[in-house]
C-alpha cells in the first residue's frame, strides 16, 4: 500500500478506536478519538508538490470513504468521482447521515440493519423494504450485514444472500464488517459476479472473526480464491 499521498498534520494525534468484547466476541463497549477527522478538509491545493486529488481519483480503480469523514469532505469527494466508482461504509447509526448528500454518487453502500433503519427514517424494518428504500436514495448496490443471520446484497433490486459459515469460533467481531467490504471490493476489481463478490465478503469477514485484532494477517487474495 502506497502512503505517498497521505497527509500528515503536525501536532495532531492519529485517530484511535478501542473496543471491549464479551467472552463470545460480541462488542460491549467502544471508545474512540476521531478528533483528527474533524480537522480534515480538502482545499484545492493542500499537498504542494504532490499529485492533485482529482488526478488520484481519476486514476483509482475505486474510491472508498466512510462516515467518519466530515460532511464537507464526503460531498467534495462524491463530486470528484465522475468516472470512478465510489464505495462507502456508513460506520454507525449516529454517523451514517453524514453520507446523505452523497448517496446519489455512491456505487455501493455498506450498512448493517440498524444503520439502514436510521438512514431510511425508521419507516421500515424488513430487509426487502429497507433495501428498496436505500436504493431510492441513490446507491445502485447495497451491502447489508445482518449479524448471525448472514449478509444480503441488493443490486438494482436483485437480491443475493449468504449465510454465516458454520462452525466458526468467534474471537472478536471487531473489523468483520470492514473485512466484508474489502472482500467485496477485491472481488469487484477481479471482475467477479455479484454472488461471487458476496461470497468473497463472507470469507474475508469469517477470517477476521477468528482473530482478536481488527485485521487478520492471514487474509489474502489466495484465501479469497482471487
Amino acid at each position: 500500500m502506497s502512503v505517498s499521498n497521505v497527509v500528515v498534520r503536525p501536532g495532531s494525534a492519529t485517530a484511535s478506536y478501542t473496543a471491549v468484547h464479551d467472552k463470545d466476541g460480541e462488542l460491549l463497549h467502544a471508545i474512540s478519538d476521531m478528533r483528527l477527522f474533524d480537522e480534515f478538509h480538502l482545499p484545492d491545493e493542500y499537498r504542494p508538490g504532490k499529485v492533485p486529488l482529482q488526478q488520484i481519483i481519476e486514476e483509482a480503480a475505486v474510491v472508498v470513504i466512510d462516515a467518519n469523514l466530515p460532511v464537507s469532505v464526503v460531498n467534495r469527494i462524491s463530486t470528484l468521482c465522475h468516472s470512478t466508482k465510489l464505495f462507502a461504509d456508513s460506520v454507525s447509526r449516529s454517523k451514517c447521515h453524514k453520507l446523505a448528500g452523497a448517496l446519489s454518487a455512491i456505487s455501493l453502500l455498506k450498512v448493517n440493519r440498524a444503520e439502514a433503519i436510521a438512514l431510511t427514517g425508521g419507516r421500515f424494518s424488513d430487509d426487502e423494504s429497507l433495501l428498496k428504500a436505500i436504493h431510492n436514495l441513490g446507491p445502485a448496490q447495497v451491502l447489508m450485514t445482518c449479524g448471525d443471520e448472514g449478509v444480503v446484497m441488493s443490486v438494482g433490486g436483485e437480491i443475493f444472500r449468504a449465510d454465516v459459515l458454520p462452525g466458526i469460533e468467534v474471537v472478536s467481531t471487531n473489523g468483520a464488517g470492514d473485512a466484508m467490504l474489502s472482500g467485496v471490493i477485491a472481488a469487484e476489481l477481479a471482475g467477479l459476479s455479484f454472488d461471487k463478490q458476496l461470497q468473497c465478503g463472507v470469507l474475508a469477514a469469517t477470517e477476521t472473526l477468528r482473530v482478536y485484532s481488527a485485521c487478520s494477517d492471514t487474509l489474502s487474495r489466495h484465501l479469497l480464491h482471487l
